[in-house]
């Protein structure tokens, strides 16, 4: 039996994308230059998603840096409280978030945009995932 040794990865999409955001929608996927993203319904994962982009905790930005992983930089990203969220989490704060944005080869680097767009993580990777907070995360095999 084969070793997986690559993922896909659909991690919770916890909000949405805000209109700070500077995007160029003539391209698929759109190109994300500016990125401001409204939290609403977060559930506690270190990654979260809103078609084209992730975002990571700082938590998950440290364990990222100390493995040495391959594939993707951090940058900054505005990040706002939904009503909704203030409503639903009361008193609850949000971690601070970082964009995470790729730049590597699908099966080769650690991080990177697949054929069909998702997240695609290497083993190494998805098990710096795991150790923190990846509950509501769908998992599957990258072919």
């Amino acid at each position: 039996m084969r070793q997986v040794s690559y993922y896909y990865l659909e991690p919770e999409a916890a909000g949405c994308i805000g209109p700070g955001t500077v995007i160029d929608s003539s391209v698929h996927p759109p190109i994300v230059h500016r990125l401001h993203y409204i939290l609403d319904a977060w559930l506690g994962d270190d990654i979260v998603e809103r078609f084209p982009v992730y975002l990571v905790s700082d938590r998950l930005r440290g364990k990222l840096e100390e493995a040495g992983l391959t594939g993707f930089d951090f940058a900054p990203v505005e990040v706002t409280e939904h009503e909704d969220f203030r409503l639903l989490y009361r008193g609850r704060r949000a971690p601070v978030f970082c964009w995470l944005q790729l730049h590597g080869v699908a099966g080769s680097d650690d991080f990177a945009r697949g054929p069909d767009h998702r997240l695609v993580v290497s083993h190494r990777a998805l098990e710096v995932l795991q150790a923190l907070q990846l509950d509501f995360c769908v998992v599957a095999p990258f072919p």
